[in-house]
């Protein structure tokens, strides 16, 4: 809701005016809905029966994290035909790592047993873009149908389960027998790639929708999928 309202106040600040003006510059807000995937962060996972280690696996935390996002950016236009465009977005998300996967012991069995151990994560990404558009359609178009590529860095902030060590009962009921939960902060670089479409709202306004697909070195992959309104000034 906070950020709802904060869109709100946004849209209703940059629409208010009188006079059209022929600008290069114009504001951005966005909000929408995001995925990231990050693939550089690694979780061990011990399993210990009777008294022994029975299986040891590490592997990396892939599951994604789908939250809101929020956005502000900033664009000149060069030409009829190319725009240049500094973004900023965040997007915050708090959860349980787990939920795709299931422990199955003594397979087959009449007790068979199923466990599906959870544990804390959390996600904090702040990406700034600086992108340049090109102009798809005609300049005389009163739409504006536009596809970029630029230079991606952000932060991100990762609290997850670094390790987690279990001991498997007799009756195979699942105990925790350590949980480590580290976070883990990095400055990580990537290439983005962005489509948009403008369209005129008002002398001022441009509302439309813009997809982002950007790919960070190895690191992570993020995409997203906003609600743009543009305001020139």
């Amino acid at each position: 809701m906070k950020w709802l309202t904060l869109a709100s106040f946004l849209t209703f600040l940059f629409t208010t005016g009188t006079n059209a003006q022929d600008s290069p510059w114009s504001v951005q807000t966005s909000l929408g809905y995001q995925q990231f995937e990050i693939f550089n962060d690694y979780r061990t996972e011990i399993l210990r029966f009777e008294g022994n280690d029975y299986g040891r696996s590490t592997g990396n935390v892939t599951y994604p994290i789908r939250s809101l996002q929020l956005g502000l950016g900033i664009s000149y236009s060069i030409h009829p035909k190319w725009t240049a465009s500094l973004q900023a977005n965040y997007t915050g998300w708090k959860g349980e790592y787990g939920t795709d996967r299931s422990m199955t012991f003594n397979v087959g069995a009449e007790n068979e047993v199923t466990h599906s151990p959870r544990s804390p994560r959390a996600l904090r990404l702040a990406q700034f873009n600086g992108i340049g558009y090109y102009r798809l359609n005609g300049i005389g178009a009163k739409s504006q149908w536009q596809i970029g590529t630029g230079l991606s860095g952000a932060f991100r902030r990762h609290r997850y389960e670094t390790l987690a060590r279990y001991n498997i009962t007799p009756t195979y009921d699942l105990e925790v027998l350590e949980s480590r939960i580290e976070t883990v902060d990095k400055w990580i670089v990537g290439i983005p790639l962005s489509a948009r479409v403008l369209i005129p709202a008002t002398e001022r306004l441009q509302l439309g929708a813009q997809l982002d697909f950007t790919f960070f070195a190895s690191e992570a992959f993020h995409r997203s999928l906003v609600l743009v309104a543009s305001h020139s000034f």
